[in-house]
C-alpha cells in the first residue's frame, strides 16, 4: 500500500480509498492515465479533514466531480484525485435548496420537480455534478449557474465558510474557485415556485434540445464562445469539421465537440485542441479559449 494512503488511513480510518484509479473508465471523454489511488470522502467534514491531512504532508491533490468537462493526462497521475461523489446530500435549507458538491444535475432536478421549484431546468441532460457546474458557472442557451446560486459552502485556510453569490465572482464560464485555493463543498440554490407539471414540461423542452448534440464520449463544448461570436461556427468555417487525429475527432454534427471516436488518448485530444486554436486564429485572428479543464 502507498505510504500516503497508509497515512490517510491511520488518520481517517473510515475514508474510502480506491486503488489503481483509471481515469479512462471515469472521465466522460474516456481517456487518461492512472492514479495510484483516489479518495472518496463521505461528507463535507471528511473532505475538509482530507484536505488538512494532505496539506500537512505537502501532497498535491485535485478535487473532482463527474469528470464531464475534464481532460486527465495520460500516464501515471502524480496528484491525488479527491472525488466528491459521496457528497450527495440534497435538502431544503429555509428558502434555499442545498446540494452537496457531488450531487448530479439529475438528482437536483428530480428534487425540484417533485416540489415544484423552477429555474434549474437548463441543466437537464448535462452530465455534471452541481459542484463542478458551480465551479465553472456552467450553462446553456444563455442561462447559467450564477442565476440560481445564492451561496456556496466552501473550505479555505482551514475553515468552513459560506460565500455569497457575489463572493463567487461569477462571469461567463468562470468563478473565483477557478483562481483561488478554495474548495467548493456544496451549493445553496434559489428557485421560483412553480408546479411539478410545469417543471417537467421545461425539463422535457431542454431534453429535446440536447438530442441535437453529438453522441459519444466527449467533454461537451471544448471552447468558450468569443464575445460576439460562436466557437463552433468559427471551427466549422476553418474547415475543421470531421478532422481526426489519433482517434479524436471534431464532430461533424457540432464542431465545438471533440469525440473519442476510436480509443484515443489524452495527448491526441490536446494536439487536436492546439491545432483548432492555430487554424481559427490564422483564419479569423481570434484565439479561442478552452472551456475544458486540464488537470
Amino acid at each position: 500500500m502507498d505510504d500516503c494512503a497508509l497515512f490517510l488511513k491511520s488518520r481517517l480510518p473510515q475514508l474510502k480509498i480506491e486503488y489503481d484509479y483509471d481515469f479512462s473508465k471515469h472521465a466522460c471523454i474516456g481517456c487518461g492515465g492512472m492514479a495510484k489511488f483516489a479518495l472518496f470522502p463521505a461528507d463535507e467534514h471528511e473532505l475538509a479533514a482530507v484536505i488538512d491531512t494532505l496539506n500537512a504532508r505537502g501532497q498535491s491533490y485535485v478535487v473532482l466531480g463527474n469528470l464531464s468537462n475534464v481532460l486527465p493526462p495520460d500516464g501515471v497521475y502524480t496528484k491525488i484525485p479527491i472525488l466528491t461523489r459521496q457528497l450527495s446530500r440534497v435538502e431544503m435549507d429555509g428558502e434555499e435548496i442545498y446540494a452537496g458538491a457531488g450531487v448530479s444535475s439529475g438528482k437536483l432536478l428530480q428534487f425540484c420537480k417533485e416540489r415544484g421549484f423552477s429555474g434549474g431546468e437548463f441543466l437537464t441532460g448535462i452530465p455534471c455534478s452541481i459542484g463542478g457546474a458551480t465551479y465553472m458557472n456552467a450553462g446553456v442557451s444563455g442561462e447559467y449557474m450564477q442565476e440560481i446560486v445564492s451561496g456556496v459552502l466552501a473550505y479555505a485556510d482551514g475553515k468552513l465558510i459560506k460565500l455569497t453569490a457575489n463572493d463567487c465572482q461569477f462571469s461567463y464560464k468562470n468563478s473565483i474557485f477557478m483562481h483561488k485555493n478554495i474548495t467548493l463543498l456544496g451549493t445553496y440554490c434559489h428557485f421560483q415556485k412553480s408546479t411539478p407539471q410545469a417543471v417537467a414540461e421545461r425539463m422535457a423542452y431542454y431534453a429535446q434540445k440536447r438530442k441535437r448534440l453529438p453522441q459519444g464520449k466527449s467533454m461537451g463544448c471544448v471552447f468558450k464562445n468569443p464575445q460576439g461570436d460562436i466557437a463552433g461556427k468559427l471551427i466549422e468555417g476553418a474547415g475543421l469539421k470531421g478532422l481526426t487525429l489519433g482517434g479524436a475527432t471534431i464532430s461533424v454534427q457540432h464542431a465545438n465537440f471533440i469525440i473519442n471516436q476510436n480509443g484515443c488518448n489524452s495527448q491526441a485530444v490536446k494536439t487536436l485542441v492546439s491545432l483548432v486554436k492555430e487554424r481559427v486564429q490564422a483564419e479569423y485572428g481570434i484565439l479561442l479559449q478552452e472551456e475544458i479543464i486540464y488537470i
